[in-house]
């Protein structure tokens, strides 16, 4: 599985400092371009040394800048295809989005579902919401309950009441919008576990966030006798709830069955007559 260079951007995010934000800023807006850059190039073209670069490349964790031109040209033959018109297309899309989830690890957030006292949601907007509708009917299946945050005073009583106990996932598909990153912030300042759902691309809620969940999408186009109509594809979100959903069952029926089996043992256990 290709590492996406936004994710890793995103994981290593605290590491960068304002030179580096510098070279990322440059790099994602100018990507086909950079796929051909020598190292020489691209520090001329961002202002800073060569070695200011080389430092860039391996703060995400690449070995070095023939690591990130390779990474930078793979993720561009990716992307460069921006619509989706044919069927096929779109059925491919959903094939890679399963293969990312069954690559993904989930064991942290797992871990911080089950450990929750409880679990909050907020959705940045209608879609969001849909999203997180399907998320808490999935839980509340199998008696996991999410609470749904609606946003405005809700958000500002949560912040006054909720604690490091609890745990809050935030739902915004750009991972831009300032009030998801406000709330993210006043969270985080307030040790609160948040997990972030979003595009695969570089965004600061998913640096702000503890953990993140991914979802590749692509835009798809088709028209009417008179007009062009473009919008995204929603399925990638549901389709990582739905992994998450079950990626947690089994935890938690592992969870479950370790403790029976640590209850078995000390009750059989002749020292603890």
């Amino acid at each position: 599985m290709v590492i996406e260079i936004d994710e890793l951007v995103n994981k290593y995010y605290h590491k960068l400092k304002e030179t580096d934000l510098i070279i990322w800023k440059y790099i994602s807006t100018h990507r086909k371009a950079c796929c051909d850059y020598t190292i020489y190039e691209l520090a001329d073209a961002c202002n800073v040394s060569r070695t200011t670069v080389l430092r860039f490349a391996q703060k995400i964790s690449l070995s070095g800048y023939a690591e990130l031109k390779t990474l930078l040209k793979l993720d561009y033959k990716q992307k460069s295809t921006i619509y989706i018109n044919d069927p096929k297309d779109l059925i491919s899309l959903y094939h890679q989005i399963v293969a990312e989830m069954q690559n993904k690890d989930f064991t942290r957030i797992n871990q911080m579902i089950y450990g929750a006292k409880h679990i909050f949601a907020y959705g940045t907007g209608n879609m969001q919401n849909n999203v997180l509708g399907e998320m808490r009917r999935l839980f509340q299946c199998s008696g996991d309950y999410i609470i749904s945050i609606q946003g405005g005073s809700e958000l500002s009583y949560l912040l006054k009441n909720v604690t490091p106990q609890d745990l809050v996932f935030i739902i915004s598909f750009s991972g831009e919008t300032p009030v998801a990153l406000d709330f993210a912030r006043n969270l985080c300042a307030r040790n609160v576990p948040v997990i972030s759902i979003t595009r695969l691309k570089d965004n600061l809620l998913s640096s702000i966030c503890d953990e993140n969940i991914y979802v590749h999408t692509m835009d798809f186009q088709f028209y009417s006798e008179y007009h062009g109509y473009r919008t995204e594809s929603a399925v990638g979100y549901f389709i990582a709830i739905e992994t998450l959903f079950l990626q947690y069952q089994q935890y938690k029926a592992s969870m479950r069955t370790e403790q029976e089996k640590a209850i078995t043992e000390s009750t059989s256990d002749p020292k603890s007559d």
